[in-house]
């Protein structure tokens, strides 16, 4: 079936067809009668110079359209998914799992940052400095594998959780900690943040709260 806009170009050709077809066969002798140009020809011509102009108005507004669809999608494309305009080098190499959508997700980064009432040091008012000889104390914050934590895992503020880093780092310099697991005394239990600040906490503290 012809949709609305071929079926009236259809029938637009047909029109102008037959008016080229009505001037072929009647210029001749119009002409011979002394070159005037025949009232009804000169209808013929009003009306194929409207119909141009309906043609043209169809087709522009139908280039508008297919244009404002275009402009639709890339935007509705560049909403959903804003991390998919990533800049890739052009010698540079790369696997197939960096060019696909959950590689682009787990790339994002967040601007999100941790309530401060959240971060138990500050809570506390301790320095993650004083537990750099505490290997049990630390590895609260490391993974299975030895691992740090990111300062989101550990519930700590950005200026927190790098002193903290910075105390794992020294525990391991001076061989208190290990560098690919946690204290042996923790591989088979587990205490709870809150519970070990607790028992390491100052004594006037202890007793302002």
């Amino acid at each position: 079936m012809l949709g609305r806009a071929s079926f009236f170009n259809l029938k637009l050709s047909g029109v102008s067809l037959a008016r080229r077809a009505y001037v072929r066969s009647n210029r001749e002798p119009d002409l011979k009668e002394g070159g005037e140009v025949d009232a009804e020809e000169d209808a013929w011509a009003k009306m194929s110079n409207i119909v141009q102009k309906m043609q043209d108005a169809s087709k522009y507004e139908q280039d508008s359209h297919d244009m404002a669809s275009a402009e639709a999608i890339v935007h509705k494309a560049t909403r959903i998914l804003p991390v998919l305009n990533t800049s890739f080098s052009r010698y540079g190499t790369y696997k197939p799992y960096d060019l696909s959508l959950h590689k682009a997700l787990t790339a994002t980064s967040t601007t999100e940052r941790v309530d401060p009432s959240m971060d138990n040091f500050q809570y506390a008012g301790v320095d993650p400095l004083k537990f750099t000889k505490d290997p049990v104390f630390l590895s609260q914050f490391l993974r299975v594998d030895g691992s740090i934590k990111g300062g989101r895992e550990n519930g700590l503020e950005p200026r927190t959780q790098r002193r903290l880093t910075k105390a794992i780092k020294r525990a391991r310099a001076a061989g208190l900690l290990s560098h690919t697991h946690v204290a042996t005394s923790l591989i088979n239990t587990k205490v709870t943040l809150p519970h070990v600040l607790e028992t390491r906490l100052p004594s006037h503290k202890k007793e302002g709260e």
